[in-house]
This record gives C-alpha cells, structure tokens and sequence, in this order.
C-alpha cells in the first residue's frame, strides 16, 4: 500500500465511525471495478485539462485570441464610439 493511501484511510478512520467505515469499506469492495473505470476516466480528464490550459496558454494561441478581441472591440455596435 501506498503511503498516500495510507493516509486516506488514516483520514477516513479519524473522521467515519466504525459503521461509515464498514460501509465505505463495503462499497469499495463492491465497485472496485467500477473504481478502476473511475480512475481512468479521471485521468484522462486531468491529462485533457493539462494539455488545454498548456495550449491555451501558447503564444500562438494567445496572439490568435488577442487578434480576434481586437477585431470584436473594433466593431460597430450600438453605444461602441467610433
């Protein structure tokens, strides 16, 4: 075991009474293949977020938004002055 899982049950016992503990305890034994489709789903969630932001934050990207702010902060709108 890990020491980080560790310290989530260390957490989970200090903070369930022993029959929240025996009913986490149940349903990670019931769904942990559930668990596992969980994680990976998860994961790739966090891997999309990382890659976005790391995309959004490129300074081609940033260039290509600043031009297309540009252009809508130029337009002619009503109360736009121009």
């Amino acid at each position: 075991m890990t020491e980080l899982l560790q310290q989530a049950f260390t957490i989970v016992s200090m903070n369930f009474s022993p029959k929240e503990q025996e009913r986490f305890a149940h349903l990670i034994i019931e769904n942990i293949s559930r668990l596992r489709e969980f994680l990976e789903e998860e994961s790739e969630e966090r891997n999309f977020d990382r890659i976005a932001v790391k995309t959004v934050k490129s300074p081609k990207i940033q260039n290509m938004l600043g031009r297309v702010a540009e252009k809508y902060r130029n337009r002619n709108y009503p109360g736009n002055p121009q």
